[in-house]
């Protein structure tokens, strides 16, 4: 059985080193590919541009990251201010009410107090 493997590791030795010495479609080893210039560098530009574009994901994905506390906390200030503004409504409402009894009372406290000074 290990004499078949050798046979079989030799054969492909062989045809691998016949593939080097011309590639496919009769193109010596050394040409870097089949396809035209034009064609290389147009693939040349793409895959530059893609990796520019994976680039500037990966920063935005970063800043994303960075931000994201930041964005969470001003939300949760921005619903800490929303109750407080409420809170402010409603004592807002109340001194006003406050203030009209004062005034409601102050008023009847000097009817009495004129009422008083007439009997004397």
């Amino acid at each position: 059985m290990e004499v078949r493997l050798k046979d079989r590791a030799d054969v492909s030795r062989s045809k691998v080193r016949d593939d080097k010495e011309e590639g496919e479609g009769g193109v010596p080893v050394g040409a870097l590919s089949v396809a035209p210039p034009d064609v290389m560098r147009e693939l040349t530009r793409v895959r530059v541009k893609l990796s520019q574009e994976e680039r500037n994901c990966r920063m935005l994905k970063r800043q994303v990251n960075e931000l994201q506390p930041k964005a969470q906390k001003f939300v949760s200030s921005r619903e800490v201010a929303k109750r407080t503004q409420e809170k402010v409504d409603v004592l807002e409402k109340q001194v006003r009410s406050l203030q009209q009894e004062n005034q409601i009372i102050r008023a009847k406290s000097q009817q009495w107090m004129e009422w008083k000074k007439s009997l004397e």
